[in-house]
Order: structure tokens, then sequence, then C-alpha cells
């Protein structure tokens, strides 16, 4: 009897199994895996020039078909400048330092590619007499033609781009300094607490300067550092940017001896500092101990008083 109710019930169970696999159908790796109809690649995704006002600059770069279907696409120059301090990149306005989009043509602007093909760009730089010295910026953009449709009736779009970055010769004018800088030595939150610094650099110039960022945090009393970055990046023309960096794993509780260093042309700003990093709840249960020990300390000397008081009389 007691093999009989086994075997009645792996048979439901297989039954159930069977019939989830007919209704929601197995699971398909390769589904998963699909190549989007509509995918290009750029190579390379950025070059460097040095130009000279009145020359002529001749170049290439290729793009690819990794999609999964064939399309058409065409290629084009667009100003490259950032937006704030937090640097957003933006294709469409026109300043000093992006000129050079308009001093680049192409032998031809429209192709097809199909699946796993490639395609090379040729492309020419027209540098004027009268251009504006340091550096230019652009992207070369190869943008897939809003009439591909995939299979499935979808329009799909892609559009990928390589950086130009120009140096146009002549006098070069590298205004930078430091506005900003704050490494705080106290670290309070009731969540968990992040030793971080912030700083921020201007370029007033008409050339791009390289920003050198370094951070460290090593234990007060002395051992290897548990943390450190360093990081470089390009402070472009007529900007501002600003730099956050953060200890993510940052402890509870903890002194630490922390560096951090900005440097960018001939100016550097470099200060360690010790840092105390607490939790707000700790500090809280401290400073309630504390006011209990002064109260008793004030109500103890009062007795003393008084008693010193009662021994006179």
């Amino acid at each position: 009897m007691k093999k009989r109710k086994i075997l009645f019930i792996s048979a439901f169970l297989l039954g159930i199994v069977t019939m989830s696999g007919a209704i929601f159908g197995p699971v398909s790796a390769e589904k998963n895996d699909t190549k989007p109809a509509v995918w290009l690649q750029v190579s390379p995704t950025s070059r460097s020039l040095s130009l000279e006002p009145g020359d002529t600059y001749d170049g290439e770069f290729t793009v690819s078909n990794i999609g999964s279907e064939s399309f058409s696409f065409k290629v084009y120059a667009s100003p490259f400048s950032v937006v704030g301090e937090n640097y957003d990149h933006d294709y469409s306005s026109e300043k000093n330092y992006n000129q050079i989009h308009r001093w680049v043509t192409f032998d031809k602007t429209e192709f097809s590619l199909a699946v796993d093909e490639s395609q090379v760009i040729i492309y020419h730089v027209n540098v004027p007499e009268d251009v504006p010295t340091g550096s230019q910026h652009a992207v070369l953009f190869a943008e897939s033609s809003g009439n591909n449709t995939s299979s499935n009736g979808i329009k799909a779009i892609s559009r990928v781009g390589m950086r130009l970055i120009a140096r146009v010769s002549g006098e070069t004018n590298e205004g930078v300094e430091i506005t900003d800088y704050s490494l705080p030595t106290l670290r309070i939150s009731f969540n968990a607490s992040q030793i971080t610094a912030t700083s921020k650099v201007k370029n007033t110039g008409n050339a791009d300067a390289e920003a050198r960022y370094n951070f460290e945090v090593k234990p007060f009393f002395g051992g290897d550092p548990v943390f450190s970055e360093e990081k470089t990046s390009l402070i472009y023309p007529d900007s501002e940017y600003r730099h956050n960096i953060a200890w993510e794993n940052t402890p509870l509780l903890g002194l630490f001896s922390v560096t951090y260093s900005v440097s960018i042309n001939k100016l550097t700003q470099d200060e360690t500092r010790v840092v105390l990093v607490i939790p707000a709840w700790l500090l809280i249960i401290l400073l309630i101990l504390l006011t209990f020990l002064v109260i008793w300390i004030i109500l103890k000397v009062k007795k003393r008083r008084k008693l010193r008081s009662k021994m006179q009389l």
C-alpha cells in the first residue's frame, strides 16, 4: 500500500513538472544572448592630432557591423563640449575650443554594411589660416539610418563616435586655478559613513590641462594604506570640473590619516589630516554619558562644599 502511495505521489509531481514545461516553455539561452539587430562599433575610439594653421590632415577610422542584421549608416562631425562642473557632454553648442568640426570633410558620408562587415571611413581636416590656437574637440559620428527596420518591425538606431582631440600650434594660454578643496576631519552619520574629499579646478586658458588626483587612507596608528585611488582628468578650456572621491567601505568607527592631493600644471594642493569616523548613535550616547558625568561632578562638588561649611560651624 505504501509503495502505491509513493508511486502515485511521484507520478503526480512528474506530471506537474511536465505541465509547467508545456505551459511556460523551456528557458532559451540563445534568446538571452541574441544580438541587437542594429549594432555599430568604431575603432579607434579617439585620435589625438597636432595641427598647423593652413595644413590638411588625412585620417581614417573603421565602422563595423556587430549586430544581427544588415543596415545603412551615415557619418558626420559634431562639436564636443562639456556642461557644468560634472562635465555632462554636449554635442551641439558652439565654443572656441570645438570649431574643428567645421573643418572636417568626408570622401563619402553614406554606407551600407552586411553582418560582420566593416567599412573604413576616410576624413580630412582642413585647418583655416586664421584658426584660434589651443585645443580643439569634436566627435566623428557613425549613425545608422532611421530607415533600418528589424525583423520584428521595430525601427532601430545605433550611434557610435570617435573623439577627435587636437592641439593647434600658436601662443598657448594655460590659465588654471584650484577654486575649491575640502577634506573633512570628522565624519558622522546614522548610516554607514564615508571618508570623502572634493575639489574643483578651473581652466581659463585656451588649451586643455591635465589634472591629477591622489587619495590615500591609512590607519592613524600606522600600517599599509587601506584605500587609495589615483585619477587623471582632462580639463577643457573655459570650464570648471569638480572631482569627488569617497571610500565606500569606510568602517563605522575608526581614526585614520588621510591624504588628498590635486595637481594641475604647476599648481598643487596637498594636505594630510587626521579623520575621525564615528556613528551618530554612538556620539549621542557619549554626549549623554558626558552630560551625566558633568552633572555628577557638579553635585559632588556642591555636596563637599556643604560638608565643609557644616564642619566650620
